[in-house]
């Protein structure tokens, strides 16, 4: 290896809980997560390989809920969805 973290990952009682993040092979953030008791929870961030955030999402205990934005290889914003427990219920472009 080169030496970079790879996954940096939080666990409590054997479940994944608190930050999760994964890095390229080039220092760089892959991934933002956070978790609570192995569900997903919070703001996840999801970025390219140059450092551009892909798209941003909102979980609940597990499910999509809120705001979601969903970016272009630039960064420039395509779309926004509204999930409530997994489900669209409004898309804004």
């Amino acid at each position: 290896t080169n030496g970079n973290i790879y996954k940096s990952i939080g666990f409590l009682n054997g479940a994944f809980n608190g930050p999760y993040k994964i890095y390229y092979p080039n220092g760089k953030i892959a991934e933002d997560k956070n978790f609570w008791m192995d569900e997903r929870h919070g703001i996840q961030r999801y970025y390219s390989e140059n450092g551009k955030l892909l798209c941003q999402l909102t979980y609940e205990f597990g499910n999509l809920s809120g705001p979601s934005k969903y970016f272009d290889s630039n960064g420039k914003l395509l779309y926004t969805c509204i999930y409530y427990q997994d489900e669209v219920i409004s898309v804004t472009f």
